[in-house]
């Protein structure tokens, strides 16, 4: 019996112990009727998960659209429900991650879930939250500003590499942290969309290394948020309950994700994330009436980021001639 248990991956080992304190505290509660009325719950995080361990996007990336613009779900409680179960699904997907060695950047999560702790609290101590009616588009800009990013890099010709330099990401890092963190502690992801413009925007890395370094970062500001709220302020009743409903889900479908994300192509990893974004942009255009600040603060991004690939282009064309 113990030579079979050995025989099983260290990782699908926490998993089932994961899915037996389940199965026992949910029987102790008396709530498996909690299956029955929040259905849906589960069926939007099998998908979540998945692309929550495939790509940049956290599983709170596909539960809060789908939440708020489908489902009519307040995006107060989408937003707790989100870091809620990312601080499950994207944890798993992270361990799974180290315990497959899968390679990602161990430097950048440092100071990005510290930037991210510090935005998170400064937040909450300060108040610094958006109404309901902005934050489904404030999702929106942050897909859309990832959206762009992919794009300008992919066509911009200037080379990607897997080498960055410490020294200057590690301050980088911080201060996208701090965005991170309001992004997180407003809408329940984030973190992981801006680390990710900041590695390959900027810094130059591959997607494919630069994915599960965001699942990381985004995990452990997931696990700071929940922390924080738990201390200062209070959760939603139907945030919990709906997390309960999806742990099972999300425990298997982050970590298939990251498997899959470390077997394909960097093309095959942008593509499945524009199509998501494409998606997400889309319908909010279409269902979500359209707020007087979101058109400024769009082109304003869009400028800046033309600006950054402009430089970044210049610099590479000038090295070259040296």
């Amino acid at each position: 019996m113990k030579d079979s248990i050995k025989s099983i991956p260290v990782y699908y080992r926490y998993v089932l112990a994961i899915l037996v304190l389940w199965v026992l505290a949910i029987s102790l509660a008396k709530a498996w009727y909690l299956l029955s009325e929040l259905w849906e719950i589960p069926l939007v995080m099998s998908l979540g998960s998945f692309i929550a361990g495939f790509s940049a996007e956290g599983g709170g990336a596909v539960a809060f659209p789908i939440f708020t613009k489908v489902l009519n779900i307040e995006p107060a409680d989408a937003k707790q429900f989100s870091l809620l179960i990312q601080s499950v699904g994207m944890t798993m997907a992270s361990f799974f991650i180290v315990t497959r060695k899968i390679s990602f950047y161990k430097f950048a999560i440092l100071p990005a879930v510290l930037g991210g702790t510090l935005g998170q609290f400064i937040s909450l101590q300060m108040g610094w939250f958006m109404a309901s009616h902005n934050l489904k588009w404030l999702f929106t800009i942050i897909i859309a500003a990832l959206g762009l990013a992919l794009i300008l890099q992919h066509f911009s010709g200037i080379k990607r590499s897997e080498k960055i330099n410490t020294k200057t990401a590690t301050p980088l890092l911080f201060i996208t942290g701090l965005v991170g963190g309001f992004l997180t502690i407003n809408v329940g992801c984030g973190a992981d969309m801006v680390a990710f413009i900041m590695l390959t925007l900027i810094l130059n890395s591959t997607e494919k290394k630069a994915t599960p370094t965001t699942v990381i970062i985004m995990a452990l500001n997931s696990v700071v948020g929940v922390i924080l709220i738990s201390y200062m302020q209070s959760w939603s009743p139907w945030a919990v309950d709906a997390w309960k409903t999806a742990i099972p889900v999300v425990i298997l479908g982050a970590p298939l994700g990251a498997l899959l994300a470390s077997k394909v192509s960097n093309n095959v990893i942008l593509s499945g994330l524009l199509f998501f974004i494409f998606i997400e942009v889309v319908s909010t255009i279409w269902l979500v009436p359209l707020q007087a600040w979101v058109l400024p603060v769009f082109f304003g991004i869009l400028v800046t980021m033309f600006i950054i690939v402009w430089w970044k282009y210049r610099y590479m064309m000038s090295s070259r001639l040296v």
